[in-house]
């Protein structure tokens, strides 16, 4: 049992087992659908990145948001600042939810 992978712009999209080299038809937009062999890459997972000019595999490099956290911690301040300012009471319609720092800090609240 030999192991694929379809390429799909230039990632990993399906990885399967066959015995023989699938011939799949060429996709909407006339584009011939690329299957490589990676039985020998034990390693390649869906969604690793392949380079089409060298036939080399990679991990994604997923880029990570860019936050102003000193502005979140502002926020994050100014509302912690005003919960001690304020008196919740035990209205049914007050909501108040409080997240950690470290997942974007967020309070929201509806005070009397």
């Amino acid at each position: 049992m030999r192991r694929y992978a379809m390429i799909l712009y230039n990632k990993a999209h399906w990885i399967f087992e066959q015995d023989t080299t699938p011939d799949f038809p060429p996709d909407p937009q006339g584009n011939p659908m690329v299957v490589v062999d990676i039985t020998d890459k034990p390693d390649v997972c869906e969604g690793w990145d392949f380079d089409p000019a060298t036939g080399a595999f990679s991990e994604p490099i997923i880029p990570l948001p860019e936050f102003d956290y000193y502005a979140i911690l502002d926020t994050y301040d100014g509302h912690v600042r005003n919960l001690r300012n304020s008196t919740l009471t035990s209205n049914p319609n007050s909501k108040m939810f409080i997240t950690s720092p470290m997942t974007i800090s967020c309070i929201c609240m509806t005070l009397e």
